[in-house]
């Protein structure tokens, strides 16, 4: 399982390849170097007209728009990032005391997606083909005669 360092850094990648994505539509850039100078900036300041402020103070002649859209996305995914490391363990502990499975483990990834770390069992994969109107297979995976 990745760790949370990992997670992180995928969390960033996804951001800067957002912020780029919003560039290269608006400006014709996608240049991830400036997405992440834009990233930093936006880090700093406490709102969209503080984010504006410190774009022009840098050169950057964006339209007002442009600044409260990234600054939005920015601050959302960053807001979601921070979110998920910070309170997603409660969430198994109330899956599992509202009858749902606990996670296994001590995993971090398992308290943060207790769904995805259910055991899967023969009876539960029965039901669901059943459920499914799919054939039943034998223990290599191939379908038996019903």
């Amino acid at each position: 399982m990745a760790s949370s360092a990992e997670l992180a850094r995928l969390q960033h990648l996804a951001l800067v390849s957002k912020v780029s994505q919003e560039l290269d539509n608006h400006l014709g850039v996608a240049d991830r170097t400036l997405a992440e100078f834009v990233i930093e900036l936006a880090g700093g300041c406490g709102d969209a007209k503080a984010f504006h402020g410190a774009l022009a103070e840098n050169g950057a002649e964006l339209g007002a728009q442009l600044c409260e859209t990234l600054f939005a996305q920015i601050a959302a995914l960053k807001k979601g990032s921070r979110a998920a490391g910070a309170g997603a363990g409660g969430g198994a502990a109330k899956d599992a005391a509202a009858g749902g499975h606990a996670p296994r483990g001590d995993d971090p990834s398992s308290r943060r997606f207790p769904g995805l770390a259910v055991p899967d069992t023969r009876a539960e994969a029965r039901e669901l083909g059943e459920e499914l109107c799919v054939a039943p297979s034998d223990e290599s995976g191939r379908a038996t005669a019903a």
